[in-house]
């Protein structure tokens, strides 16, 4: 019976404002979209003539909230599903099996750490990169070690 393995909470996708879980099962890697760039910024309004004055610090708090609320509110509804059960959920984006993965190479910079999921589906080869604390990419490198060591590419520092 597949399980869930570990989780990576809060991290950044292909744009800093794009907030992604991967969770990590016994069998396959699933991505979910907690928080898209769009999430949480319907609050942007034309400025008033009052934020000229004072600045508009009061919309970004009241932006950033929201955005946390969404996010919370997601977790919280995937939190007790099973793997079948997120990877048919509207979060979910990508779930692939680690037999398809064909690579994972892991860098990191004066940017950065970053990883990227090399992939082939359907005849075409797609792939996700993400950004991870230090924590994370350390993490991610002995899980991998673990549940797909084909795939997992030397640290490169670039």
């Amino acid at each position: 019976m597949e399980s869930i393995v570990r989780l990576f909470n809060d991290v950044q996708g292909h744009t800093y404002d794009t907030i992604l879980d991967l969770v990590f099962t016994t069998k396959r890697l699933i991505v979910l979209r907690i928080l898209s760039p769009q999430d949480g910024r319907d609050l942007r309004a034309a400025p008033n003539l009052l934020s000229l004055f004072i600045g508009s610090s009061g919309l970004r708090r009241a932006e950033a909230v929201k955005r946390y609320k969404i996010a919370s509110e997601r977790r919280q509804k995937l939190m007790y599903l099973t793997p079948e059960q997120i990877a048919n959920e509207d979060e979910c984006i990508l779930e692939i099996q680690y037999n398809l993965l064909s690579k994972a190479k892991f860098t990191q910079s004066i940017f950065g750490r970053v990883v990227e999921f090399s992939f082939e589906r359907d005849g075409v080869k797609h792939s996700l990169s993400v950004r991870l604390t230090r924590e994370q990419y350390e993490d991610m490198w002995r899980l991998l070690g673990e549940v797909a060591p084909q795939i997992r590419e030397k640290k490169v520092r670039s």
